[in-house]
């Protein structure tokens, strides 16, 4: 795999709607994850080129332009360790905090040979519209720990169902532990798991550490190739227009399709 470049930054074309927080450009295990100076008011569907711009305006992400997009979203309470899950998985270290506001990063990843831009969401909060509507795929996690985590992610997935249609969405559950010991016994076991995978429309479910890093690189890997694997069945789904007659029947027919598709990616 080529050298993985990591990027973030501050978007100043979004301060109308509240700051996205600091950021630091480095490169891989240089990277800082600062907190975010504050949460932004929930924006509307028309707003989501805002955060697109959030994401590609400045010098560092449109050198990555050609690279195609792997939009995922991470969503738990704050007992959930998703934050110290994306810190390992960019870092290759352990930060046991967790960021109240969450935070916006990239890292390049290859998928079945090729090269793509991973822009990773990390919510501070439920999912909202806007966030539902951008994302390709979501990860849901909880504490093995903590049973408010765990039922937090039901909340979660059944307001993210108010926004989006869920069987169009690769999801992926994660359940934490990073601190093992007799003082910090796992409260969920694994039967309630995997019956809240089943429950999310039987995702893949998996238990990560990212004190010793144990499945962190495997859950990211695995909801990118869902990622790619998706939109390839989109493409063969709407293949057959190409080769329709030109007719007002058929052309209604495939334009319906692919704004289908347009509005699923």
């Amino acid at each position: 795999m080529p050298p993985v470049a990591l990027l973030a930054r501050r978007d100043r074309s979004l301060r109308s709607h509240g700051s996205l927080g600091r950021y630091k450009a480095t490169s891989q295990l240089e990277c800082e994850l600062q907190p975010l100076a504050s949460v932004p008011p929930p924006l509307d569907l028309s707003s989501t080129h805002l955060l697109e711009n959030a994401f590609v305006n400045s010098q560092e992400w449109t050198l990555s332009r050609s690279v195609p997009e792997l939009k995922v979203g991470i969503v738990g309470n704050l007992a959930s360790g998703k934050s110290a899950l994306v810190h390992r998985y960019l870092t290759g270290t352990y930060v046991q905090e967790e960021s109240p506001e969450g935070g916006r990063f990239k890292k390049e990843i290859v998928v079945d040979g090729q090269s793509y831009l991973l822009l990773i969401r990390d919510e501070g909060g439920p999912p909202e519209a806007q966030f539902a509507m951008w994302v390709d795929a979501v990860i849901f996690v909880f504490s093995l720990e903590d049973e408010i985590s765990f039922q937090t992610v039901y909340h979660y997935y059944s307001r993210m169902a108010n926004y989006r249609n869920t069987s169009e969405v690769p999801l992926v559950l994660v359940g934490t532990q990073d601190a093992i010991s007799s003082m910090n016994p796992r409260v969920i076991d694994d039967t309630r798991a995997r019956k809240l995978s089943n429950d999310l429309k039987r995702c893949t479910y998996y238990e990560t550490c990212a004190t010793y890093g144990l499945n962190v690189e495997r859950v990211f890997q695995d909801v990118a190739q869902k990622i790619v694997t998706t939109r390839k069945k989109q493409q063969l789904s709407i293949g057959p227009c190409k080769s329709l007659p030109n007719s007002p029947s058929h052309s209604s027919v495939c334009s319906a399709q692919m704004s289908a598709v347009h509005i699923s990616q």
